[in-house]
């Protein structure tokens, strides 16, 4: 009991360190995930992933990019499965923080697949649902909290990873794009903005969901490796220069299989 309460302390404690703006930061390390099968029951050459932290990371692993290494301390690192405050605290969701010091935080869950056809083409399309208090129109340092913050999907063959750059920067190993604007392993779905107006004393979280299924210019076809290998990624990219804190809730990503002949 003692214990329990302990970890409960200590865990308020890094609550109110974060809401004054200060304080604890976590860095997450870099892990060495295994891939996950995907589903025998595929349709139509289509492939359907589901995506659920209701009750765990479902797979997914955390991490950020677009930092120098020297200052990790002032970003406020968080990445957790934890309950969504109010007014949606009956749902969970997997929360990651960062305090955009840098003017282009990256923040970025991903999970790597086999058993897709080796060496094909596979068009790709995305949904995403995450919970959200940055209200529209609000103006903020860098550009607004919520337009600012741009929500990316995308995929590789190779395992999304930060790296040190000469700069001793972590960058991303893949494209993703630079805020904004679409990569070539990643798509621009949208912005972190809710449907509030702007008015910070009534701010409160709401679920928004984004997806390229209707947009033929978010389009992203990807091609498999040898091994029929592909990894995917859902990820904010900032110029908001202050605390971003988003907790991604479910999800789906389908890819067609436009070469079934392989």
């Amino acid at each position: 009991m003692e214990t329990l309460k302990t970890l409960l302390l200590v865990h308020l404690f890094a609550i109110a360190l974060l809401s004054c703006g200060g304080g604890g930061s976590e860095d997450i390390p870099l892990s060495t995930p295994s891939l996950t099968p995907i589903p025998t029951d595929t349709i139509d050459n289509k492939v359907q992933l589901l995506l659920d932290f209701s009750e765990s990371s479902d797979g997914w692993n955390a991490d950020f990019a677009d930092y120098p290494i020297k200052d990790i301390n002032l970003f406020d690192f968080i990445s957790a499965i934890e309950p969504i405050p109010p007014q949606l605290e009956s749902m969970t969701g997997y929360r990651l923080t960062g305090n955009n010091r840098s003017d282009d935080l990256i923040m970025f869950i991903k999970k790597g697949f086999n058993g897709f056809v080796p060496n094909a083409q596979y068009q790709l399309i995305f949904e995403i649902t995450f919970a959200t208090n940055i209200q529209s129109d609000c103006v903020g340092v860098g550009g607004p909290p919520g337009e600012a913050v741009t929500i990316k999907a995308g995929a590789s063959i190779n395992e999304p990873l930060k790296v040190l750059d000469n700069n001793d920067v972590y960058r991303m190993n893949i494209d993703i794009g630079n805020q904004k604007n679409s990569g070539q392993n990643a798509i621009a779905m949208g912005n972190f903005a809710n449907s509030q107006q702007c008015d910070l004393d009534n701010a409160f979280y709401e679920l928004k969901t984004l997806t390229n299924a209707n947009d033929n210019t978010k389009s992203l076809i990807i091609k498999t490796d040898s091994k029929g290998v592909l990894w995917f990624l859902f990820a904010t990219d900032s110029g908001f220069e202050s605390l971003t804190n988003i907790y991604f809730v479910k999800g789906s990503i389908v890819a067609t299989n436009l070469s079934p002949l392989n």
